[in-house]
């Protein structure tokens, strides 16, 4: 079995803003796999079959709590840290490239650090989503991560989110490896 959690923020507030870019990630999963959200503990969850069971979840406990969600469900499923996969912003990265990882820091990111101490291990795969630096770094970091993407940033956007879905298949199908050597270039 494998858990894959999308990280942002619930409300109406946060729905397009960059931080949100995992539950972005997520919703293609759900139209692509045709499954519905439901509300559960901590999240909205959807399962599919894909060469197994595979969970899906939507935090509802605002991206600094996230590890809280990943946690409860890998617990009650039994899912360890090499099968379970968060997606995520990164600031460090251009925006809309993509980089997998299997494991390492939070990088600042306070959703990725919830996690790492909630499972107790960095050894988890990440699906990270470039946002871009805000021009003033040290002023305008958390309006930078809450705001929208503006126009000319909506089509880079819009096919990170294609592209990391199809990277996340890729994991499920042939695993970490072969998903970075496949996307992590350029």
């Amino acid at each position: 079995m494998k858990l894959i959690a999308g990280l942002g923020n619930m409300g109406e507030k946060f729905k397009n803003s960059r931080h949100n870019i995992g539950f972005a990630v997520a919703d293609q999963l759900a139209e692509r796999w045709g499954f519905a959200w439901r509300a559960e503990r901590l999240a909205l969850v959807g399962e599919i079959y894909r060469g197994g069971k595979v969970l899906i979840l939507k935090p509802t406990t605002y991206m600094n709590l996230s590890g809280q969600a990943v946690r409860h469900y890998a617990d009650y499923f039994q899912i360890g840290p090499q099968d379970t996969a968060v997606v995520h912003d990164d600031m460090d990265l251009p925006g809309g490239k993509i980089r997998v990882r299997k494991k390492g820091g939070a990088g600042g990111h306070n959703g990725i650090k919830s996690v790492m101490e909630e499972l107790g291990t960095d050894a988890f795969v990440r699906f990270k989503i470039g946002i871009g630096h805000p021009m003033n770094y040290e002023e305008a970091v958390l309006r930078h991560v809450l705001s929208g993407f503006a126009e000319d940033e909506l089509p880079a956007a819009a096919e990170a989110v294609q592209k990391t879905a199809d990277a996340i298949e890729c994991w499920l199908a042939d695993g970490a490896e072969t998903t970075m050597n496949r996307f992590n270039g350029g």
